[in-house]
């Protein structure tokens, strides 16, 4: 009990008049009266209390501070106060145990009550006693407080509110189907093509035609610059075909989800040398290429389309760190989708190699000493590739020349592990993921 007087000293420190605590009073004299107070509500708590000590508690009781009983909604004074605590004594209602101080403690904590009673029932709505267990009753002197809230809150205030809430009634609501719908006119989201076409079919390596010829240090952004969209652009055009005026064409990078958008910017770097791309006995810089046999250099996406439309397998042919920079996941998309199986080089950026892989793509290095020059390549060429797909092996890079001569050159197959082997075979990284999905659904 003596944590419960320790909240109850606050609570009448600070709620009892200047009258109860004159001013000419100290601190110590207020502890007095205050404890005096305690030790006479602690006598009439307790099994073995008299009539006695029933009256001088209630003389310690201030007429100016409002005590109310919260299971009667009543104010009480001092002499109700005097039935009630005499009837308790009377039917030997007091409960003073270690179970009933905690029930106390967890009752008050941070409420501004002053007294403890334990009843042994609840008054009805009709009025009547039922008996039950013994229940905690507390007293405060909030001034009406307590009996305001009881009036006001009412329960079907709650049921209106709580007893839809957690009504159960599943609504369907209406019937929609799974699949996105996908809009045709939108250029910034479609339907990607990974599972159709071309990418759906073998890649046999062979017949292949190269799409371009390439220095060291091709970049990510030379494969798939990631800038400003022009209007003169392959992109551009596209976009202004769909509708979109120039101001809202964006940047490459913000239609990725669009393959259609997204594939005209493969090679579109302004910067790109293809040494495919001669004009006038020069190579000339530019998102060019140069369409085979015909030989006609024309804009880099107007190749791609054509080769497209021909159903041409094509390979690229690079110097050293193929692909170094930011790995753009479009660097291997786009040469992908413009219908390429293999890339031939000097060297791969480590994680453009596995992007390749990821998209069915085929990366092959050249052995030692081994370089486009060296080789004599000039675009007119086709290639095939033959020999076993294991981990670095060794492959033949066969080399067909437009005067009907052959040479077949090794090439390192950088499928570096068991796993990428099985990626690659698969078509790539998503096509795997689809029959390993379809295996698991059996």
């Amino acid at each position: 009990m003596k944590s419960i007087y320790a909240l109850f000293l606050l609570v009448i420190w600070l709620c009892l008049s200047n009258k109860a605590l004159a001013n000419d009073c100290d601190s110590s004299c207020q502890m007095g009266q205050i404890n005096s107070y305690f030790k006479a509500l602690d006598k009439v708590s307790i099994r073995g209390s008299s009539i006695k000590d029933i009256d001088y508690f209630l003389s310690l009781m201030h007429a100016d501070v409002k005590y109310i009983h919260v299971e009667y909604e009543a104010s009480f004074d001092k002499e109700s106060w005097r039935k009630a605590f005499v009837r308790n004594l009377e039917r030997d209602a007091y409960q003073n145990t270690n179970e009933n101080e905690q029930r106390v403690l967890k009752a008050i904590l941070g409420k501004n009550h002053v007294a403890v009673e334990y009843s042994h029932g609840v008054i009805q709505k009709d009025g009547t006693w039922q008996q039950k267990k013994p229940l905690l009753v507390l007293f405060g002197f909030t001034e009406g407080k307590i009996s305001l809230v009881k009036a006001s809150v009412k329960p079907e205030q709650f049921r209106k509110v709580y007893e839809p809430m957690f009504a159960v009634e599943v609504d369907y609501g209406d019937k929609v189907t799974p699949l996105y719908d996908w809009r045709p006119q939108s250029t910034y989201i479609r339907r990607p093509p990974y599972w159709e076409g071309a990418l759906a079919g073998e890649r046999a390596l062979k017949g292949m035609r190269p799409l371009a010829l390439l220095p060291d240090n091709i970049t990510t952004d030379h494969l798939s610059p990631s800038n400003a969209i022009m209007l003169d652009s392959a992109a551009g055009e596209y976009l202004h075909k769909m509708g979109l005026p120039e101001e809202d064409f964006n940047s490459y990078a913000t239609h990725r989800g669009d393959h259609l958008t997204a594939q005209r910017a493969t090679f579109a770097n302004p910067k790109l040398i293809n040494e495919m791309a001669i004009v006038d006995g020069k190579v000339k810089q530019g998102s060019l290429a140069r369409i085979e046999p015909e030989g006609k250099v024309t804009r880099m996406w107007e190749a791609i389309e054509t080769y497209m439309q021909r159903k041409q397998p094509l390979i690229i042919v690079a110097g050293a760190d193929y692909g170094q920079g930011s790995s753009r996941d479009w660097a291997a998309k786009g040469v992908r989708l413009a219908g390429v199986e293999a890339i031939a080089a000097e060297g791969f950026e480590r994680i453009h190699r596995t992007n390749l892989i990821g998209m069915g793509v085929l990366p092959l290095e050249f052995q030692p000493g081994t370089t486009r020059i060296t080789l004599g390549l000039d675009g007119t060429e086709i290639y095939d590739v033959t020999g076993e797909r294991t981990p670095r092996a060794t492959l033949t890079l066969v080399i067909h020349r437009s005067n009907g001569e052959s040479l077949s050159v090794p090439v390192t197959c950088r499928l570096d592990t068991a796993e990428e082997v099985s990626i690659y075979e698969a078509g790539g990284v998503l096509q795997r993921f689809a029959q390993d999905f379809l295996q698991g659904a059996v």
